[in-house]
């Protein structure tokens, strides 16, 4: 009985384009948009509106014991006097999308970008923030 290859040429040549499909989509899905700005809500009514562009620490007027530090295209909660600190430890937001939230204060940071509504790439809808009532 003649002993067949475990490989013939025809499935190597599919495994090779599936593997280089999928380096092609892995590639095209990490090009993030960058985030032109951040939204702070408070009792999720918009309170600010924050660019990213210009490096500053600052506090929030409705929320004295929070502080607010951009720098390098980021955001993040830089101290604030609720006692778990999970705001803090979220650490700095830079995706659009992304978002940190302030349960005692009651505040949330979330980036935005100016760009078009993106496609959620795993169920294809428009992500619209209007619309999840943030």
């Amino acid at each position: 009985m003649p002993s067949r290859p475990f490989f013939r040429k025809v499935d190597l040549g599919v495994g090779l384009f599936i593997i280089v499909l999928a380096l092609v989509f892995f590639l095209v899905s990490r090009q993030e948009e960058t985030a032109a700005y951040a939204n702070v809500y408070l009792d999720g009514a918009l309170l600010q509106t924050v660019s990213l562009t210009e490096d500053a620490v600052f506090t929030l007027e409705d929320a004295p014991g929070v502080t607010l530090q951009v720098e390098n295209g980021q955001i993040r909660f830089a101290s604030s006097d609720c006692p778990d600190q999970l705001c803090v430890d979220a650490g700095y937001l830079a995706s659009p999308g992304q978002y940190a939230v302030c349960l005692p204060h009651r505040l949330m940071v979330q980036i935005a970008s100016s760009a078009a509504p993106s496609v959620d790439r795993i169920t294809g809808n428009y992500d619209f923030p209007e619309r999840r009532g943030v």
